[in-house]
């Protein structure tokens, strides 16, 4: 703390002082309450962890040090909640006048590109999958 508040660490004290005013941001300036702004600092912060999984081991050079996949196992409890989360933000009209017309719009497009929305779907999933742990069943670890 003291490097910090002496300025003796000047890359340590600017990285405090970026972080205390998007907290001032976040809390005061924004009107949100406290719940909301960690949420949305939450949220930005797995962005962040997201991006930096993706990103490759050298990029111009630069060595980036990776932290294991395992380390972002998320359940099917938290990706429900999630999901609602996203979509309780918004308010009853707003999910009407943007899900009715996805819903005909998004039925009419599976109608004239099913193989290739079916395709993408299949993609997708095997590339969710690729990062969730695997499940030995006990029929499996007794032979």
């Amino acid at each position: 703390v003291a490097k910090t508040l002496l300025w003796e660490d000047s890359k340590q004290t600017m990285t405090v002082l970026l972080l205390l005013a998007v907290i001032y941001y976040q809390l005061f300036t924004c009107g949100y309450t406290i719940i909301t702004a960690m949420a949305k600092i939450f949220s930005l912060t797995a962005l962040f962890l997201f991006i930096h999984g993706m990103l490759p081991a050298n990029v111009f050079g630069h060595k980036i040090e990776k932290l294991e996949p395992s380390n972002f196992h998320i359940s099917q409890v938290v990706f429900f909640l999630l999901v609602v989360s996203i979509l309780s933000a918004m308010s009853s009209e707003a999910a009407f006048k943007i899900g009715i017309p996805l819903i005909f719009i998004g039925f009419k497009a599976y109608e004239k590109w099913e193989d290739t929305i079916d395709s993408l779907v299949g993609d997708a999933c095997s590339f969710v999958l690729q990062f969730t742990p695997i499940q030995i069943s006990s029929r499996q670890k007794q032979t």
